[in-house]
């Protein structure tokens, strides 16, 4: 994936990102967490959140996974540390 593609890619996914977020007063790497730990189960019977959630969940894995795969196209190297180390300036993630 070119640079340019990768970028774009990952400004549509925090702009949808970020519709969750204001939503549901939540940030998105709490929300990740909160689902992965289990912690959302009160949530589970309640249909009209269910897909909201799977989608919310789908788009921030999506994204966490460009910034990892950015991480390794910067550093020359696939997985390992590289230049972000925090979300990108005036993101909401």
């Amino acid at each position: 994936m070119r640079m340019k593609e990768l970028i774009e890619d990952m400004g549509r996914l925090e702009m949808e990102l970020h519709k969750f977020e204001t939503r549901f007063g939540v940030k998105s790497a709490d929300f990740n967490g909160a689902m992965t730990r289990g912690e959302l189960e009160e949530f589970d019977a309640l249909d009209e959140n269910r897909i909201e959630f799977i989608e919310w969940l789908a788009l921030y894995k999506t994204w966490s996974s460009l910034v990892v795969s950015d991480r390794g196209d910067r550093a020359g190297n696939p997985g390992q540390a590289g230049v972000w180390l925090a979300p990108p300036p005036n993101s909401s993630i």
